[in-house]
């Protein structure tokens, strides 16, 4: 058996237990058989080699943002990188050492120092976590937060003896794990311990919100027609504008950033201001966390996902290649008019930056999508209606689905996918196979939906 001596180690009836195995979706209550939280890279390697020695399966927590509970699974080992926290810059390279279990908003302020930032995700989502691909309001300016990303710590279990070990990704240093990195998720074949990213200077950005009310027949009628307006809009205006456009039970809101002056985002915003929203705030640049506090509080996800001390949900999503037709937005317009309380449907816009690169350069198959859409219904106590509020999420995504190429985003897993693989990874999935089996031929961080349980 693989020492742990020194490490911090937590059994069923140990202190802590239950924070650490905690699940982000209270639909799911896991409890792991140990937990191990290892702080640096040999504690990491023992942790894994633990694992190895004792022929056991375990399950990876960064910091437990997984939609359906894969961070963990009854009587098997969890590795938390909850400790696992650092950030050093190379100034005169440009580059930022982040340990895997750092988070993004924590990250980027301490960037602000060296006037740099890494293109962000979901503020609350561990780094490790952004390897799915990273949406952000920056996003089709900068590209996905994998875009910024010069290389990957990792310890895998691949060679002869079958023990783990530390290797590093990138480029030209194990350039399939590094592909595979950039967009793998859940099919990435180790334990990333630290990322390296490419920093950019620090902007001002200035910020936009548009509401509109959505309380009688009249104004859900008028959703369709600036629901037609903003897919036209969001993903073909400037890439210097990344924005959102979200659909709830009592409004549908778009915001976003523009790397530049409030006067000209104005004219920009010029066919969303004729739709007549009930709620303008046009505001002048500022720097990108000041922007950031300014709306995230107005976005459906982080509103709905991070202000919550437990939350129930569904989640799926849809990459779209084509806009909808009249009789799509007609149907999407229906759904919301029987939504159960607690849905929303959000439109995240790409195109830009998003599409400069090649599924040669990363396992990330998504690149030629207009919109990334998150599906989602979310109650804070038990209800006797779970299963309704399931078939709705469920049913919308089979609506937008129907006539288009099934494409979905390996970051919001669903278990109600049929071929989650080649949902995923719609033109990468044999490549990513054979990544996984040479980094990964026990399969031992193999968890559902990996592409080798598949």
């Amino acid at each position: 058996m693989s020492s742990l001596d020194g490490m911090i180690v937590i059994g069923p009836n140990g202190i802590g237990y239950n924070k650490v195995r905690k699940m982000f979706n209270a639909r799911f209550d896991k409890f792991p058989s140990l937990e191990i939280l290892p702080r640096n890279d040999d504690e990491a390697i023992r942790a894994v080699d633990f694992a190895v020695k004792n022929r056991m399966r375990l399950r990876v927590k960064s910091r437990g943002r997984s939609y359906e509970g894969f961070d963990a699974a009854d009587g098997q080992l969890m590795i938390s990188k909850v400790l696992m926290k650092g950030v050093k810059v190379d100034s005169v390279r440009k580059i930022a050492q982040v340990e895997a279990g750092e988070v993004m908003g924590d990250v980027n302020k301490a960037l602000a120092k060296f006037d740099r930032f890494i293109p962000p995700s979901a503020l609350a989502t561990s780094m490790s976590g952004n390897i799915c691909g990273g949406f952000s309001y920056l996003t089709r300016k900068y590209g996905l937060t994998i875009d910024s990303l010069a290389g990957v710590d990792m310890v895998v279990a691949n060679n002869a003896n079958q023990l783990p070990v530390l290797v590093h990704a990138n480029a030209t240093t194990n350039p399939e794990l590094f592909w595979a990195t950039q967009g793998g998720g859940l099919n990435v074949p180790g334990f990333i311990t630290r990322l390296h990213y490419r920093l950019h200077p620090l902007v001002n950005v200035s910020t936009f919100l548009l509401k509109w009310t959505l309380n009688s027949s009249t104004n859900f009628n008028k959703l369709g027609q600036v629901l037609g307006v903003y897919q036209f809009w969001g993903s073909e205006v400037t890439r210097d504008l990344t924005s959102s456009f979200a659909i709830t039970n009592t409004d549908a809101r778009a915001i976003g950033m523009f790397v530049g002056s409030k006067e000209k985002l104005r004219r920009i915003l010029q066919p969303l201001l004729d739709t007549q929203p009930d709620i303008v705030e046009i505001e002048p640049p500022t720097s990108i966390q000041n922007a950031f506090d300014r709306i995230i509080t107005q976005d459906i996800w982080y509103q709905t996902m991070t202000m919550k001390d437990q939350l129930f949900f569904k989640n799926t999503g849809v990459f779209i290649s084509r806009v909808f037709s009249s009789s799509e937005i007609e149907a999407i317009v229906e759904q919301f008019t029987v939504a159960p309380s607690g849905s929303f449907l959000m439109l995240n816009a790409l195109g830009g930056a998003v599409g400069d690169r090649t599924t040669a350069e990363s396992v990330y198959g998504h690149r030629n999508a207009k919109y990334a859409i998150e599906i989602s219904n979310s109650w804070e106590q038990p209800v006797s209606n779970r299963a309704e509020r399931i078939a709705w999420v469920n049913n919308l995504r089979r609506s937008i689905e129907r006539t288009r190429v099934k494409e979905a985003y390996s970051g919001w897993v669903d278990l109600l996918l049929e071929d989650p693989d080649e949902q995923y990874y719609p033109t990468t999935l044999e490549r990513l196979r054979r990544v996984n089996e040479k980094f990964d031929p026990l399969d031992l961080f193999g968890q559902p939906q990996t592409v080798q349980d598949c």
